[in-house]
C-alpha cells in the first residue's frame, strides 16, 4: 500500500528522469555554470 504523498513522489521521479533523458544525457558541459544555466533554462520553459 502507498503512503501519503506517494503521488507527488512519483510525479517528481518522472520529472527528473525526463529531464535526464532530454537534457543531461544529450550534452556535455565544460563547467558547472554552463550546466546550471542549462537546467535553469529547462525549468523555465
Amino acid at each position: 500500500m502507498g503512503s501519503v504523498g506517494d503521488c507527488y513522489d512519483k510525479m517528481m521521479e518522472s520529472f527528473w528522469s525526463r529531464m535526464q533523458v532530454e537534457l543531461l544525457d544529450r550534452h556535455r558541459w565544460r563547467t558547472r555554470v554552463e550546466l546550471a544555466n542549462a537546467i535553469f533554462k529547462y525549468l523555465e520553459i
